[in-house]
């Protein structure tokens, strides 16, 4: 597993650091266990509207509309609520033979505590 991390990228929201790290366990153990590979990489970057958890395989892959379900996948179906819940987006790129890479977006105004009125 590949880990990257840009130096600008300071999550000091409680929520969305638990929220991130359950969200690349919740991705990573199903890589592990759909994908058909054990390596995947992980980058945190920073953009000026936002903080990005990247996850990316080049393995299986996967109908994207199948993380939608709770029936098929209730791990990345409870993630992808909490993100909503919060304003934030899960975006799943994937399709069968080419690879999955998932991304979670939260707004930079949520990492510093402030309301978005204050940005």
């Amino acid at each position: 597993m590949a880990i990257e991390v840009s130096p600008d990228v300071e999550p000091v929201s409680e929520t969305v650091r638990t929220l991130a790290f359950q969200g690349v366990g919740e991705i990573l153990f199903n890589t592990v266990k759909h994908a058909g590979t054990d390596s995947a990489r992980v980058r945190l970057a920073r953009s000026d509207s936002e903080l990005q958890v990247i996850i990316e395989d080049a393995c299986n892959g996967f109908h994207p509309q199948w993380y939608g379900s709770k029936i098929n996948g209730f791990g990345l179906f409870s993630v992808k609520r909490r993100l909503q819940e919060l304003g934030d987006a899960l975006e799943v790129v994937s399709s069968p033979g080419s690879g999955t890479r998932m991304t979670l977006k939260a707004p930079i105004w949520k990492l510093a505590g402030l309301k978005a009125a204050e940005m």
